[in-house]
């Protein structure tokens, strides 16, 4: 009777953290790095780390959202495929001494970019909002 008990109490609490969990990719993002922020057993990121982390996860998110995809949920293997296409066609400015030079993003900065939205979908999945994380795949095409 008390296992049966233990069970319910678990369950319902799984089920009041799910509800709580947002799944906008934006909002589950800010979820995703105030979790990191309080890690349990682990190397506490710096504030840089976690700066960065923010940048590249909103910057996949206007990608997604400029794609009318919002929620976590929407995100496919192909939608995944057309981000790493977009950050290999992507172009950053870079100032020189006169004027400007443009330059594309790096096979390791693309991986970067990836590997972060990776470990935002890593997340999701432990939490139950996704069966699949379609950046794995993609990872190992980049040179």
């Amino acid at each position: 009777m008390a296992e049966l008990r233990e069970n319910r109490e678990a369950e319902e609490k799984a089920a009041a953290a799910a509800v709580s969990v947002p799944t906008s990719i934006a909002s589950f993002a800010g979820y995703h790095l105030a979790c990191k922020q309080h890690p349990v057993g682990r190397r506490r990121p710096s504030g840089r780390e976690i700066d960065l982390q923010r940048r590249r996860l909103l910057h996949a998110a206007r990608f997604f959202d400029n794609r009318g995809i919002r929620d976590v949920r929407e995100i496919t293997r192909e939608s995944v495929a057309a981000y790493a296409e977009h950050l290999r066609a992507e172009v950053m400015s870079v100032p020189v001494h006169t004027g400007r030079r443009i330059a594309r993003l790096s096979p390791a900065t693309q991986r970067k970019y990836l590997g972060t939205l990776s470990n935002m979908l890593k997340r999701a999945k432990s939490k139950g909002i996704i069966k699949t994380n379609f950046v794995a795949d993609v990872l190992e095409r980049i040179e």
